[in-house]
């Protein structure tokens, strides 16, 4: 490659219009082992993109059932709204079903609920709930008897560092803080580029992922995506 080309494709590295997006698999705590993040791919720029909400204009939820017990009551708390699916229930289909319509009786001018296939096995297994405004609503599970219901939803706010090892022999081995600061995280979200020559990996730590109100039994997720910018 000559001098020229080469330039051009530093350049259009450096430019970064093109992220090549993969998202990280874990993100709590600070990076544990040298594989942790992403590869960078020996590129000069890279976009570091957080997600608090699937969609930014809707918070989602998802409640599962962990411990099947169709005589028992099972609740979900939208707004400090109780939708009761009183037991018993016929069957796992029946409970889900019933849920569903309690939600959309009992909190339909805040969200919707639909009976939806999760892990595509061509069974019903996750009762998704979607706001149907911008505006957050909170959310608790429960459960009378030996019943259990799990839930997952978008956070509310959150912060976060990010971690990077340096790419060079002679460099530190140690993951090392960009910046030496934390950023806190609202619900819409996070974008930024960054110049990351030299550097080998970048890891994402987010910590603090709250909702500000009821959110008892519910696990609060997010989405990291970390787009090294390679040549077009």
């Amino acid at each position: 490659m000559g001098a020229f080309e080469k330039a051009n494709d530093l350049a259009i590295l450096a430019g970064g219009r093109k992220p090549q997006w993969e998202e990280q698999a874990t993100y709590t705590g600070a990076p544990s082992t040298p594989s942790s993040g992403v590869y960078l791919e020996n590129a000069l720029a890279a976009a570091i993109a957080i997600g608090l909400r699937e969609e930014a204009h809707r918070r989602t939820a998802r409640v599962t059932v962990d411990t099947l017990d169709l005589a028992a009551d099972y609740t979900v708390t939208i707004g400090g709204v109780a939708c009761t699916a009183a037991g018993p229930h016929a069957s796992l289909a029946a409970l889900l079903s019933a849920i569903d319509v309690a939600v959309d009786a009992g909190a339909g001018a805040t969200v919707t609920a639909s009976v939806t296939d999760e892990d595509g096995d061509s069974v019903d297994d996750t009762v998704l709930i979607v706001g149907d405004a911008e505006a957050d609503w909170t959310i608790a599970v429960s459960a009378t008897g030996t019943g259990v219901l799990d839930c997952v939803a978008d956070a509310s706010t959150g912060a976060m560092r990010v971690w990077a090892k340096m790419r060079e022999d002679d460099a530190p081995d140690a993951w090392l803080l960009v910046y030496d600061q934390d950023l806190l995280l609202t619900r819409r979200g996070f974008l930024e580029r960054y110049e990351i020559g030299g550097l080998d990996r970048i890891y994402v730590e987010l910590y603090d992922l709250t909702y500000a109100g009821d959110g008892g039994t519910v696990t609060y997720s997010a989405e990291v995506k970390i787009g090294p910018c390679v040549v077009e």
